[in-house]
């Protein structure tokens, strides 16, 4: 369509809007400009009447019209002709008329004393008329009888007026025509210049490179103010953009190098156990080691799939009832021996949780934290303390652990510390076995859980993570409260009842 380009909607919509001015406009000054002929040939009209009338003397014999015939037909114009007819009052006798008035019947026209009475006609022909009438007494001379009434009209053909009025509207309506394509000649280019802002910005977006680093922000010199927050929106969603290639850039590099240690130490361990004769206990304790190191490489698939399967919002949701405490602590058993051999001071506290159990995410809650208690179990120096908080704040389940003294070299910055594959400790010793997503594993199914987790360190010492799950939704509220207030009214119709 040819209206599917913007220059084309703003041009299209330009002339239509100043068409329609453009009409307005002439129909204006068409129906002024006619006002004001009228407003003259009433004026003509009324010095008509006026100059007849001053004419007009009444004497012995009767009315005389001191007006001769020569001046009376100068008053005329050959080629529009007015109609003047004075006749007497009652009787009905017409003392003077013009040469045209026998062609009309001259209508009847109401007028007071003194004033001019104003009517437009159409006679049968088609033609109209404007009518000017007054009733009036002439001057009288001395031997003159009983007071006469005599009327007079004057009246003219409105065709002239019709024909010029109708010539300046054309006339307007073709001037309009004739600027409406200049206009559309000139408003094009106009838009075709400033428009080429857009073909700028899409040459420079069409030219960006995402596989150099460093895709940088879009800058057009004299770019239109209305066009800044779009260049600032866009400019940010280039950054984002630039960010999430970068990270999966850094997901990819990272993944591969995880899989390629556990990877390398079944190699090793293998090679070394076939490099010569070994006994039974020696490949035992080598089968135990590959064990491990299977266990490790199967621990990170999983989460690498849990991990991808939440991006994708695939990843299933299954809620059945547990309490909380019970989830607190089966998930804190695998690291009952490690915080032995580490002697930290562990803290465990449940605020009053929920009586029936309510349906929780069980599998990902334990998965949450799982991930968390390993975080403090590694990176807190041995004889710290570790504090695991549970409280409900309907309706929301806090979850809060936090670690201290952390290990020196942890010391990394908060707003990095969920990002995938990255740990804390910088070096890494044989018997580690940390591939740096568990923290953003947690992030990931918090916020699948439509919940917020944050970290923080209350002092240099200590690390904080405070994860909120919604456990109770708006809809179960109403539905309480609904339950409620029926209840209450319930309650309420049997006291009246037994009452």
């Amino acid at each position: 369509m040819i209206f599917r380009t913007l220059k084309n909607r703003l041009v299209a919509g330009y002339l239509v809007g100043g068409a329609i001015v453009s009409v307005a406009v002439v129909v204006f000054v068409g129906a002024r400009m006619r006002h004001l002929l009228l407003q003259q040939l009433d004026h003509s009209l009324a010095d008509k009447v006026r100059f007849v009338r001053s004419a007009c003397v009444q004497g012995a014999e009767g009315v005389d019209v001191e007006l001769g015939r020569n001046l009376f037909q100068r008053i005329h114009d050959p080629e529009d002709p007015e109609f003047i007819q004075l006749s007497l009052v009652g009787s009905g006798r017409v003392i003077l008329e013009s040469p045209t008035i026998r062609e009309i019947e001259m209508p009847e026209i109401e007028s007071s004393a003194g004033e001019l009475g104003w009517r437009f006609v159409k006679l049968n022909d088609g033609r109209k008329l404007r009518l000017a009438g007054q009733i009036f007494e002439p001057d009288r001379k001395t031997d003159a009888g009983a007071p006469v009434k005599l009327k007079i009209i004057a009246a003219h053909d409105l065709k002239r007026i019709d024909e010029a009025t109708r010539d300046i509207i054309v006339l307007s309506l073709q001037a309009c025509g004739v600027s409406l394509v200049l206009l559309a000649i000139l408003i094009r280019w106009i838009v075709r210049r400033n428009l080429e802002f857009f073909d700028v910005l899409g040459r420079r977006i069409g030219g960006l490179n995402f596989d150099a680093d460093g895709v940088g922000a879009i800058h057009l010199q004299d770019a239109p103010r209305e066009m800044l927050p779009v260049m600032n929106r866009l400019n940010d969603l280039i950054r984002r953009m630039e960010r999430a290639l970068k990270n999966e850039r850094r997901f990819t590099a990272n993944t591969a190098h995880e899989l390629r240690t556990p990877l390398a130490g079944l190699r090793s361990r293998i090679e070394l156990a076939l490099s010569r004769p070994r006994s039974n206990e020696e490949y035992e304790d080598a089968l135990v080691e590959l064990l491990k190191i299977e266990e490790w490489l199967e621990r990170l698939v999983q989460s690498l799939l849990l991990l991808a399967r939440l991006e994708a919002g695939t990843q299933r949701i299954d809620y059945e009832p547990l309490p909380v405490s019970d989830l607190i602590r089966r998930s804190w058993k695998p690291f009952f021996e490690r915080a032995e051999e580490g002697d930290f001071e562990v803290e465990l506290v449940c605020d009053p949780v929920f009586e029936p159990p309510r349906p929780l995410p069980i599998e990902l809650l334990e998965i949450v934290c799982r991930n968390l208690f390993d975080n403090a179990v590694s990176y807190t120096e041995p004889g710290g303390e570790i504090h695991v908080t549970v409280m409900e704040t309907q309706p929301d389940l806090t979850i809060e652990v936090r670690n201290s003294k952390v290990i020196g070299d942890a010391q990394m910055p908060i707003e990095e510390v969920f990002l995938p594959f990255t740990r804390g400790a910088q070096s890494r010793t044989a018997s580690e076995r940390h591939s740096g997503i568990g923290l953003a594993l947690c992030r990931r199914i918090v916020r699948s859980l439509n919940g917020e987790i944050e970290a923080s360190r209350p002092n240099p010492a200590a690390f904080l993570v405070r994860a909120r799950i919604p456990i109770a939704y708006e809809r179960e509220i109403e539905e309480g409260s609904e339950e409620a207030q029926e209840e209450a009214e319930f309650s309420a119709e049997e006291s009246a009842v037994v009452s």
